[in-house]
């Protein structure tokens, strides 16, 4: 049985920082502190990406909560959210097998990625898809990287304010086609 490099009590991780054994204890303890931590390890890099989850939904929350910080009010935002949106819709509301939750994870990649930590995250084909949009529209429309990151934020904090509730985990993509269809659930929303 092997014993943790630090405290001797029984190991369960193998570190690829240290290249030996170590316990959960120590390695949550002296995790980034005392070991110098590499992405090669899969808790580390857990950590870091769930400490950037919690760190873009708060500043989300934080934003946009009032009409002065309205987003979709400034030029060139409406015409890159919009494109991306319908894309979303036309490509995905129909796959069950993508939520709220997919495409709220999603934007909190493309978030660290324009943020430039592309080497923390793997995109998944569909996500790889709604990046190309997202930049192909943004560029047509001019928007600055620092804007890119901000709309993005938004798009999340749209996502959190409608996700979940009366409609489940597909509240947002029902809220796109309500907006883009003006039918489903929530198209009587959207009428004139």
């Amino acid at each position: 049985m092997a014993k943790c490099v630090f405290c001797s009590k029984k190991a369960k991780r193998s570190c690829p920082a240290l290249q030996q054994e170590i316990c959960p204890f120590c390695c949550g303890s002296k995790r980034g502190n005392e070991i110098e931590c590499t992405l090669d390890c899969s808790i580390y890099k857990k950590g870091i990406l769930k400490d950037n989850e919690k760190a873009v939904m708060k500043r989300a929350r934080a934003s946009f909560n009032n009409e002065y910080d309205d987003l979709f009010k400034r030029q060139g935002i409406p015409e890159t959210a919009g494109p991306l949106e319908e894309f979303i819709f036309i490509n995905y509301y129909r796959d069950f097998r993508v939520d709220d939750n997919d495409i709220l994870n999603c934007y909190i990649k493309i978030y660290y990625i324009l943020q430039g930590q592309d080497h923390l995250y793997t995109l998944d084909d569909y996500e790889v898809d709604i990046f190309k949009k997202f930049l192909d529209v943004a560029r047509e429309n001019d928007i600055s990287p620092k804007l890119q990151k901000v709309m993005i934020l938004r798009l999340i904090k749209s996502i959190e304010q409608v996700s979940g509730g009366r409609f489940g985990r597909r509240n947002y993509l029902e809220m796109l086609r309500g907006m883009l269809t003006q039918t489903g659930r929530m198209g009587e929303l959207f009428k004139d």
